[in-house]
């Protein structure tokens, strides 16, 4: 359990979300479940279509499960998602990649097909004036 927290915890920092520079934002969570079953561990990473001006954002998934309320959540914009499985967690690794590039951290060792990830056609747009959305993606083979 200690190591699943920690894990937890190590990914949380790494895809967090910038805060504290003026822009309106918006709490987001949801389930994530492929094939029909919960997605037990992994990352989802909000990354900025053109005309959005922040940077990427993303919380761990866990049990199924995720947030991103970190610095007080997304900022209002749209969005390319990106869901991947955490296949192995590399602390070292993880800890080294100070640019937050998830491409080269074991965390982006994909189970998930690219359609999910690399190549996502997933989307999201957060609009102004929502203190909150609850956005679930239910992934298929």
């Amino acid at each position: 359990m200690y190591l699943k927290t920690m894990s937890v915890l190590l990914l949380i920092s790494i895809v967090g979300c910038g805060g504290g520079d003026g822009f309106e934002r918006v709490t987001v969570s949801g389930s994530v479940s492929y094939a029909g079953q919960p997605l037990e561990k992994g990352v989802i990473r909000f990354v900025p279509r053109a005309g959005t001006e922040t940077t990427v954002c993303g919380a761990a998934i866990v049990d199924g499960a995720y947030i991103l309320d970190s610095k007080g959540g997304v900022p209002v914009g749209n969005y390319k998602v990106e869901i991947r499985r955490a296949a192995t967690l590399d602390k070292d690794t993880a800890l080294a990649d100070e640019d937050n590039d998830l491409s080269r951290s074991p965390i982006a060792q994909q189970e998930l097909p690219a359609k999910y990830n690399t190549d996502s056609q997933l989307e999201i747009t957060i609009a102004s004036g929502n203190g909150k959305i609850v956005k679930d993606f239910h992934l298929t083979r």
